[in-house]
């Protein structure tokens, strides 16, 4: 499998991860009840990982590697 596909792959996982904890997170809030998984910090790392997947996925397309914040 080429990265290109991988890395299209894990953009659809991590906007389903993001989905499913929006969706979860937008639920009434049931007195009593513990929240086992922190849906909120489950959205900031899809998000986070979408970004940085559509960094490398220029990367691939381009063939040009973009320039991080260090001066040259």
């Amino acid at each position: 499998m080429t990265d290109l596909a991988i890395t299209w792959i894990g953009v659809a996982t991590a906007f389903i991860i993001g989905g499913f904890s929006l969706y979860k997170e937008r639920q009434p809030y049931v007195p009593g009840k513990v929240w086992y998984i922190p849906y909120r910090v489950l959205m900031l790392l899809s998000v986070l990982a979408i970004i940085l997947a559509a960094a490398h996925l220029i990367t691939l397309y381009t063939g040009y590697t973009l320039p991080g914040r260090a001066p040259r």
